[in-house]
């Protein structure tokens, strides 16, 4: 039997915590031991979405690493003396952004020298966070819910015609044909991400809302969609079960903003990767706006200084969480929208997580 290591964090002390892993299937993997690391030097050659601890909580009897699946979290603070079902441990899951072969030269550099595009964005696919074709076979499942709008045709072709060259296919849903949670949960199983635009009502099943969760919780990117008031029903019931937040209000954008100077000030984040070569950027025509979370980060502020994008970058899962979906097919040709929808698809992928499908 081949024993193999991955790593694991403790959140509560910070120790390093070196996992002895035997690969049961493609994607499982169970914990024979652990110990502490003095380091951060480890063999990451192993990898495992799922990881079976041989200790179980003491509360549910699950043996899931990372934390157990009581409803609202009932194990957490339940002390295990083998640190192998805690919900303060973690997977480190990430590579270094330099190692990322995925991602370009200026990766996380929003000004790019050379020539500009009418806006100041810099000119070119070698200013975008991903390579060409490096994403090869890896798909965007969408689901386009909104029905007064409609412009959902207008925005598959700008989505696919953006993310292709990075080599991304798109599964297109719209509410003509919603998937029940079965289809939509076979195509979320060779999806790499997956992007919800809503409606002004509900048009989704519990029993969708668990497949999407748990989507995210297995570490594939989500991309939540809303609008102005009230065009975040779905979106709003995913926020507040993800992370105890919410979109609201209906503003008047339609402006191009910069580079944010920090703070609230308006503008894309300085540095992020999904800001990548954009120095000018449209916030859409009318918009809505994400609630303060300790879970979500600000990606754009809007000329309001209102937080119109955000994000979260923790535990080896993405989301971003959008308040402009007009953007898709409004004013697309306007300051950054086309690398804006690639960079997001690329940070999505989480190529530092999922490195390893990537490798030849």
């Amino acid at each position: 039997m081949a024993f193999q290591q991955i790593i694991g964090k403790c959140r509560k002390y910070g120790r390093y915590i070196a996992l002895q892993v035997e690969k049961t299937s493609a994607s499982e993997g169970k914990i024979l031991g652990s110990y502490t690391l003095t380091s951060k030097a480890f063999n990451s050659q192993t990898h495992a979405d799922r990881l079976i601890s041989g200790v179980p909580c003491p509360k549910c009897g699950n043996k899931m690493q990372g934390g157990c699946s009581c409803a609202a979290g009932a194990c957490r603070g339940i002390p295990s003396a083998a640190c192998r079902t805690c919900s303060e441990l973690i997977l480190d899951y990430t590579r270094d952004v330099a190692a990322t072969a995925q991602y370009g030269e200026f990766a996380g550099q929003n000004i790019v020298s050379g020539e500009k595009d009418r806006f100041g964005n810099a000119a070119g696919s070698r200013a975008d966070l991903g390579r060409d074709g490096a994403f090869q076979g890896k798909k965007i499942t969408v689901l386009w819910l909104c029905v007064d709008r409609d412009s959902d045709s207008v925005a598959r072709a700008n989505i696919e015609r953006s993310v292709s060259p990075k080599g991304f296919s798109v599964e297109y849903f719209t509410y003509k044909a919603i998937p029940d949670p079965a289809r939509l949960e076979q195509s979320l199983k060779t999806a790499s991400q997956f992007w919800l635009i809503a409606d002004r009502t509900k048009h989704l099943t519990e029993s969708h809302y668990q497949k999407i969760i748990s989507f995210y919780e297995s570490g594939r990117g989500l991309y939540l969609w809303s609008d102005n008031d009230p065009y975040f029903a779905d979106t709003n019931h995913l926020l507040h079960s993800l992370f105890n937040a919410k979109m609201s209000g209906d503003y008047l954008g339609d402006k191009v903003i910069g580079i944010s100077a920090g703070g609230n000030s308006p503008g894309i984040a300085n540095g992020h990767l999904i800001a990548t070569g954009i120095q000018s950027f449209y916030e859409g025509i009318t918009i809505s706006t994400v609630s303060d979370s300790p879970l979500l980060s600000p990606l754009v502020y809007d000329s309001e200084r209102k937080v119109v994008t955000a994000f979260c970058d923790r535990d080896g899962r993405r989301c971003l969480i959008d308040g402009g979906f007009t953007r898709l097919y409004h004013k697309w040709d306007t300051a950054g929208t086309d690398r804006y929808v690639r960079n997001a698809a690329a940070w999505l992928a989480n190529a530092e997580r999922f490195w390893w499908e990537y490798q030849s």
